[in-house]
Protein backbone atom coordinates (compact mmCIF):
# COMPACT_ATOMS: atom_id res chain seq x y z
CA UNK A 1 0.00 0.00 0.00
CA UNK A 2 1.20 3.48 -0.79
CA UNK A 3 -0.19 6.98 -0.41
CA UNK A 4 -0.41 8.57 -3.89
CA UNK A 5 -1.10 12.07 -5.11
CA UNK A 6 -2.72 11.90 -8.57
CA UNK A 7 -3.59 15.41 -9.67
CA UNK A 8 -3.66 17.86 -12.57
CA UNK A 9 -1.94 21.23 -12.39
CA UNK A 10 -1.38 24.04 -14.86
CA UNK A 11 2.14 24.62 -16.18
CA UNK A 12 2.44 27.47 -13.67
CA UNK A 13 1.52 25.18 -10.77
CA UNK A 14 -2.14 25.89 -10.04
CA UNK A 15 -4.89 23.31 -9.50
CA UNK A 16 -7.76 25.79 -9.72
CA UNK A 17 -8.54 29.40 -10.50
CA UNK A 18 -8.57 31.90 -7.60
CA UNK A 19 -12.28 31.13 -6.96
CA UNK A 20 -11.72 27.35 -7.08
CA UNK A 21 -12.85 26.86 -10.67
CA UNK A 22 -11.60 23.90 -12.68
CA UNK A 23 -13.37 24.59 -15.99
CA UNK A 24 -9.97 25.06 -17.60
CA UNK A 25 -9.58 21.26 -17.34
CA UNK A 26 -12.68 20.56 -19.46
CA UNK A 27 -10.67 20.15 -22.66
CA UNK A 28 -8.45 17.57 -20.94
CA UNK A 29 -10.86 14.89 -19.73
CA UNK A 30 -9.65 11.93 -21.79
CA UNK A 31 -9.43 9.69 -18.73
CA UNK A 32 -8.74 6.64 -20.90
CA UNK A 33 -5.66 8.26 -22.43
CA UNK A 34 -4.48 9.43 -19.01
CA UNK A 35 -4.82 5.88 -17.63
CA UNK A 36 -7.24 6.90 -14.89
CA UNK A 37 -9.11 3.58 -15.12
CA UNK A 38 -5.96 1.64 -14.31
CA UNK A 39 -5.07 4.04 -11.51
CA UNK A 40 -8.50 3.88 -9.83
CA UNK A 41 -8.50 0.06 -9.96
CA UNK A 42 -5.41 0.06 -7.76
CA UNK A 43 -7.05 2.33 -5.17
CA UNK A 44 -8.75 0.98 -2.04
CA UNK A 45 -9.32 4.30 -0.24
CA UNK A 46 -9.56 7.98 -1.12
CA UNK A 47 -8.68 10.95 1.08
CA UNK A 48 -9.84 14.47 0.32
CA UNK A 49 -10.49 17.75 2.05
CA UNK A 50 -13.92 19.23 2.63
CA UNK A 51 -13.63 21.86 -0.12
CA UNK A 52 -12.76 19.17 -2.67
CA UNK A 53 -15.60 16.97 -1.39
CA UNK A 54 -18.16 19.77 -1.69
CA UNK A 55 -16.91 20.63 -5.18
CA UNK A 56 -17.13 17.03 -6.41
CA UNK A 57 -20.68 16.79 -5.04
CA UNK A 58 -21.62 19.87 -7.08
CA UNK A 59 -20.57 18.10 -10.31
CA UNK A 60 -23.37 15.52 -10.14
CA UNK A 61 -23.63 11.91 -8.96
CA UNK A 62 -20.92 10.78 -6.56
CA UNK A 63 -18.25 9.03 -8.68
CA UNK A 64 -16.57 7.03 -5.90
CA UNK A 65 -19.45 4.91 -4.57
CA UNK A 66 -17.37 1.75 -4.48
CA UNK A 67 -14.35 3.27 -2.70
CA UNK A 68 -13.94 4.05 0.98
CA UNK A 69 -13.64 7.83 0.98
CA UNK A 70 -12.39 9.84 3.95
CA UNK A 71 -13.13 13.55 4.06
CA UNK A 72 -10.84 15.60 6.30
CA UNK A 73 -13.30 17.99 7.91
CA UNK A 74 -14.27 19.60 11.17
CA UNK A 75 -17.93 19.74 10.13
CA UNK A 76 -20.39 16.86 9.91
CA UNK A 77 -21.52 15.70 6.48
CA UNK A 78 -25.27 15.46 6.17
CA UNK A 79 -26.43 12.54 4.04
CA UNK A 80 -22.96 11.42 2.88
CA UNK A 81 -22.59 9.35 -0.28
CA UNK A 82 -22.06 5.58 0.17
CA UNK A 83 -18.75 4.60 1.79
CA UNK A 84 -17.95 8.23 2.70
CA UNK A 85 -16.68 9.05 6.18
CA UNK A 86 -16.20 12.48 7.73
CA UNK A 87 -12.80 12.36 9.48
CA UNK A 88 -12.13 15.01 12.09
CA UNK A 89 -9.03 13.60 13.79
CA UNK A 90 -6.43 14.92 11.34
CA UNK A 91 -4.06 13.48 8.77
CA UNK A 92 -1.72 11.69 11.16
CA UNK A 93 -4.53 9.73 12.83
CA UNK A 94 -6.06 8.95 9.45
CA UNK A 95 -2.74 7.72 8.03
CA UNK A 96 -2.35 5.49 11.09
CA UNK A 97 -5.92 4.20 10.69
CA UNK A 98 -5.43 3.41 7.00
CA UNK A 99 -2.10 1.68 7.59
CA UNK A 100 -3.76 -0.42 10.30
CA UNK A 101 -6.44 -1.60 7.86
CA UNK A 102 -3.85 -3.58 5.85
CA UNK A 103 -5.29 -2.40 2.55
CA UNK A 104 -4.24 -4.36 -0.53
CA UNK A 105 -4.55 -1.33 -2.79
CA UNK A 106 -3.26 2.20 -2.54
CA UNK A 107 -4.63 5.36 -0.94
CA UNK A 108 -5.39 8.26 -3.29
CA UNK A 109 -4.67 11.64 -1.74
CA UNK A 110 -7.11 13.33 -4.10
CA UNK A 111 -6.74 16.84 -2.74
CA UNK A 112 -6.98 19.65 -2.32
CA UNK A 113 -3.64 21.24 -1.67
CA UNK A 114 -4.28 21.65 2.08
CA UNK A 115 -4.95 17.91 2.47
CA UNK A 116 -1.91 17.03 0.40
CA UNK A 117 0.15 19.40 2.56
CA UNK A 118 -1.11 17.72 5.73
CA UNK A 119 0.14 14.34 4.50
CA UNK A 120 3.38 15.85 3.22
CA UNK A 121 3.99 17.41 6.62
CA UNK A 122 3.90 13.96 8.25
CA UNK A 123 6.07 12.39 5.51
CA UNK A 124 3.20 10.25 4.29
CA UNK A 125 3.25 10.73 0.53
CA UNK A 126 4.87 7.82 -1.28
CA UNK A 127 4.26 8.94 -4.86
CA UNK A 128 3.28 12.04 -6.81
CA UNK A 129 1.60 11.58 -10.19
CA UNK A 130 1.29 15.09 -11.54
CA UNK A 131 -0.42 15.73 -14.85
CA UNK A 132 0.94 19.03 -16.13
CA UNK A 133 -1.75 20.64 -18.27
CA UNK A 134 -0.55 22.94 -21.08
CA UNK A 135 -2.35 25.99 -19.70
CA UNK A 136 -0.99 29.06 -17.91
CA UNK A 137 -3.56 30.29 -15.38
CA UNK A 138 -1.51 33.22 -14.11
CA UNK A 139 -2.99 32.94 -10.63
CA UNK A 140 -5.06 30.56 -8.59
CA UNK A 141 -4.81 27.88 -5.93
CA UNK A 142 -1.27 26.44 -5.93
CA UNK A 143 -0.73 22.70 -5.94
CA UNK A 144 1.87 22.87 -3.21
CA UNK A 145 1.33 25.08 -0.21
CA UNK A 146 4.22 26.04 2.02
CA UNK A 147 5.35 23.50 4.54
CA UNK A 148 8.17 22.78 6.95
CA UNK A 149 10.88 22.43 4.35
CA UNK A 150 11.97 21.12 0.99
CA UNK A 151 11.21 17.58 -0.14
CA UNK A 152 13.66 16.13 -2.62
CA UNK A 153 11.97 14.01 -5.26
CA UNK A 154 13.25 11.36 -7.63
CA UNK A 155 11.70 11.22 -11.11
CA UNK A 156 10.38 7.69 -11.68
CA UNK A 157 8.61 8.17 -15.01
CA UNK A 158 7.47 10.78 -17.49
CA UNK A 159 5.04 10.52 -20.36
CA UNK A 160 3.82 13.08 -22.89
CA UNK A 161 0.32 12.71 -24.32
CA UNK A 162 -0.85 13.81 -27.79
CA UNK A 163 -2.69 16.82 -26.37
CA UNK A 164 0.44 18.22 -24.70
CA UNK A 165 -0.32 16.95 -21.20
CA UNK A 166 2.80 15.63 -19.47
CA UNK A 167 2.59 13.10 -16.66
CA UNK A 168 5.46 13.25 -14.17
CA UNK A 169 5.77 10.56 -11.52
CA UNK A 170 7.99 11.27 -8.53
CA UNK A 171 8.85 9.52 -5.30
CA UNK A 172 10.51 11.15 -2.30
CA UNK A 173 14.25 10.44 -2.08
Amino acid sequence: MKFCVYIAASVDGFVATPNGGVEWLDAFHDTEAYRFGRFIQEIDAIVMGRTTFDQILSFGPWPYRDKDTYVLTSRPISDPPPNTIAWGDGAEALASHLKGMALKGDVWLLGGPESIKAFRDIDCVDEYQIYTIPVLLGSGIPLFMGSGGPTQLRLIDSHMFRDGVVKLTYRPK
